[in-house]
């Protein structure tokens, strides 16, 4: 199929203040830290877990508030967080511990001299917390086959299983609502000129599809999720799946949101020859295994299954609007670079792949 969307605009992005940089936790906190710690910064926080000096340190390109450390021939994860309840970090602590004690494979929080998981640091609310991580690497992209599709699956189905952490105040919001409150401000946006009339068409189309997606029922059967279940939070092992990372946006949401998370990322296989624009489709096989090791662990009830197609649509629409806002209209640069044009290709591909996911 033709894509006659347009290119995203040549990047002018704002660059960040000078004493401060903006970017997003999981796909839903906005923070704000400060322009980065020394390396005599990290030995203090590190003092307060007893540990050395760092041997070595690397700022990670993804998160501008995490850091790896070395110390002795041990990695950890020193992270800086800031705009988030107290309530939320304990949620996440707390949801940790208990995946953890599952032997999930989780980021495992190192206790500080006080015996807590998170630290108060300088000034305005940031807090500190030190993880070890599960060991391995991510995969990159072309590396995705459909078996490490299955045990995702039946990663997220243990987790979903044995996971009963409840708060209320955690909740996620619904990903409809999300949607629309980009699509108005999108709208705006081009109303007042703030981007070029070029978009008027992308998101006109986004505004259709979101009109004829049916709404998500709020009696899908809920509890922890993790919400950014994708290849960059996963650790594989010689081709085993070791844990994920990646917590700082779980919260309390329907556990079918978490599913179709996984079969957006982790079966989708991009064209890498066309000529317009990002294309790609699902790898029906790695549909079909990926829901079979969810089953294996947890099985959908018949609701779950009804829904599943229109939830993967609306976390592609959530996708395309989020790139939308965050690299045409606000013109971020602090994070790496994504195409609004994904999303809407997974869309399209939705229509061929509906069969598979209706039937499993």
């Amino acid at each position: 199929m033709r894509n006659d969307f347009p290119k995203p605009s040549p990047h002018r992005n704002e660059s960040p203040s000078k004493d401060e940089v903006q970017f997003i936790v999981g796909g839903r906190y906005s923070v704000r830290v400060g322009p980065g710690l020394t390396k005599a910064q990290l030995a203090s926080i590190l003092s307060l877990y007893q540990l050395d000096p760092p041997d070595a340190l690397v700022r990670t390109t993804r998160l501008n508030s995490t850091y790896w450390v070395d110390v002795h021939g041990r990695r950890y994860v020193v992270r800086v967080t800031q705009g988030r309840s107290l309530e939320h970090l304990q949620f996440e602590h707390e949801l940790l511990r208990r995946l953890d004690e599952q032997a999930l494979g989780v980021p495992k929080l190192v206790h500080n001299m006080a015996r807590g998981t998170h630290t108060p640091w300088a000034r305005r609310g940031r807090f500190v917390s030190l993880f070890e991580y599960p060991r391995g690497r991510p995969l990159g992209r072309f590396e995705l086959r459909a078996g490490h599709a299955a045990q995702v699956g039946a990663w997220l189905g243990h987790f979903h299983e044995t996971s009963r952490l409840r708060r209320r105040s955690c909740q996620l919001p619904d990903l409809p609502v999300v949607v629309m409150e980009r699509l108005e401000r999108l709208q705006r946006a081009l109303d007042q000129r703030r981007l070029p009339r070029r978009y008027r068409d992308p998101i006109a189309s986004l505004a259709r599809w979101a009109d004829g997606s049916p709404w998500i029922p709020s009696d899908l059967p809920s509890g922890p999720i993790h919400a950014a279940p994708d290849a960059a939070n996963a650790r594989f092992v010689n081709d085993r799946l070791s844990g994920f990372v990646g917590f700082e946006g779980a919260g309390i949401g329907p556990r079918l949101r978490d599913l179709a998370h996984g079969l957006h990322e982790w079966t989708w296989v991009p064209e890498p020859k066309t000529t317009r624009g990002p294309a790609g489709a699902h790898d029906l096989d790695a549909v079909k295994r990926l829901l079979e090791g969810y089953d294996s662990r947890r099985a959908m009830n018949e609701v779950e299954r009804e829904n599943l197609v229109p939830m993967l649509s609306w976390l592609a629409l959530a996708d395309a609007t989020a790139c939308l806002v965050d690299f045409e209209l606000r013109r971020l640069r602090n994070r790496p670079y994504r195409d609004y044009r994904h999303g809407l290709a997974r869309l399209r591909a939705l229509e061929a792949s509906e069969p598979v996911l209706t039937r499993s």
